[in-house]
């Protein structure tokens, strides 16, 4: 008989229960919700005797343990024991790490992916025999990093190992950070896929959970609202379900003075952040784009800094300047993460010292943190604060909240003139709708 995986949450949605030797990927907004489930996970194997390789981009191995802890898991005595490994994918940002680096349980890795595929096997073949489970929360971080070509391959070359040795694993990727086509692109390499989602229902965000996909196993194929328990962590609150929004009847109108909608975004707005700089949250740098967009269309000279190839960014958002792509790429023009200090700061410099009044778009942070470290990246955005004051540029600095520390944001923060929630953009988005009365003359309902 296969073991199965005990966690309340998910086996409401699966009544035979989930094979502990499959692969799975959770795709989710992050939240509470979801690093419950992760530790969850991670509680179930080695409460049960498996052996449990964790690798960790997102955290520290000390922050990790503490997580750990919390929930009466003694992580430095699974360490000591042979039941818990780590996969260091997070130090090297912060320190020196040479090649594989290997202390006890934990392997500290280079940037490189091949360290942390070295680490991985190294890891495998001590454990052989055993039963096991992998989780990794490297993903979206290698996707940053490296580009989707080169994270596709390392997440085939490590479920192929995880499966050449029978264990299970927990993948993570973050919704927020990637388009939904490039995540799907993942789903392949998987038993099956679990959905995390937060929707706003009235004056509140609940959470849902929801399965995608899973190989020969019978599943609810609807959403269901999750809350989280002392005591068993992420649990069904009920038996709703998230249901297709029903479908209009076609109409055939006919319409007089219909106005095209205009762009969503206050002029007073604009205006106001004009010569200052700005850090703006949100998940997707849509909001971000508007008003670079509005700015470029007052005469203003731009300058985009982004992680997404620059045809495709113009294209998506609509609007035409110069764009210094951030990439790992050998392709002309891109510039490595690493080099934040040099190239980029060089190119930065240049635009804004020579265009007085410009804009500047900053939609990379978090791969530049990844790459370079937190206090560089804010030493960083300091020299480019103050060069943007002198020649009165405008700032437009976008990062997700969800991805970073509160105490890190609010050093990040100090950095800029202002700052933009989820809340002003809403506000101003409403302000700025027209509102266009349509007149029906002619209106047939079709089956």
């Amino acid at each position: 008989m296969t073991d199965k995986i005990e966690i309340e949450g998910l086996n409401k949605l699966v009544e035979e229960g989930i094979p502990s030797n499959y692969i799975l990927l959770v795709q989710t907004d992050e939240g509470l919700e979801t690093d419950l489930l992760v530790r969850q996970y991670i509680k179930d194997a080695l409460s049960k005797g498996e052996a449990c390789v964790v690798i960790l981009s997102d955290s520290s191995p000390d922050e990790f343990k503490k997580l750990m802890e919390a929930i009466g898991i003694n992580a430095e005595a699974h360490g000591k024991s042979g039941t818990l490994f780590i996969v260091d994918w997070y130090s090297f940002r912060n320190e020196r790490v040479i090649g594989l680096e290997e202390k006890g349980y934990i392997y500290k890795c280079s940037k490189s992916l091949t360290n942390v595929e070295i680490a991985v096997s190294k890891v495998l073949k001590k454990i052989e025999g055993k039963k096991f489970r992998v989780y990794s929360d490297i993903l979206s971080n290698a996707l940053k990093m490296y580009g989707f070509d080169t994270t596709f391959k390392f997440s085939q070359n490590l479920t192929a190992r995880i499966k050449k040795f029978n264990g299970g694993a927990l993948l993570k990727i973050s919704k927020g950070v990637h388009e939904q086509k490039v995540i799907s692109a993942f789903h392949s390499h998987f038993n099956g896929v679990i959905d995390i989602e937060h929707k706003r229902e009235g004056d509140r965000v609940v959470a849902r959970i929801g399965i995608l996909a899973l190989d020969n196993l019978f599943y609810e194929t609807s959403y269901k609202r999750i809350g989280v328990s002392k005591t068993k962590g992420i649990v069904i609150m009920g038996d709703e379900e998230k249901k297709a929004e029903p479908k209009a009847p076609v109409k055939k109108v006919v319409e007089e003075a219909v106005e095209e909608p205009a762009e969503e975004v206050s002029t007073d707005k604009v205006e106001e952040i004009k010569g200052t700089s700005v850090l703006v949250y949100e998940d997707k740098p849509k909001y971000t784009y508007k008003l670079y967009r509005h700015l470029l269309e007052s005469g203003a000279p731009g300058l985009c800094v982004s992680t997404t190839y620059p045809e495709k960014l113009k294209k998506t958002n609509k609007f035409e300047s110069s764009v210094l792509w951030i990439s790992e790429s050998s392709e002309k023009g891109a510039i490595k993460p690493g080099r934040m200090e040099f190239e980029l700061m060089r190119e930065v410099s240049n635009f804004v010292k020579n265009n007085k009044g410009g804009v500047l778009v900053l939609d990379c942070i978090e791969t530049l943190i990844l790459e370079n470290g937190f206090d560089k990246v804010v030493k960083f955005l300091k020299k480019i604060g103050d060069m943007a004051a002198v020649n009165e540029t405008t700032v437009l600095a976008v990062i997700n909240k969800e991805s970073m520390e509160k105490e890190k944001l609010h050093v990040l923060s100090k950095n800029f003139d202002n700052t933009i929630t989820r809340e002003d953009m809403e506000k101003a988005e409403k302000e700025a709708k027209p509102v266009v009365e349509k007149k029906v003359v002619e209106a047939v309902e079709k089956e």
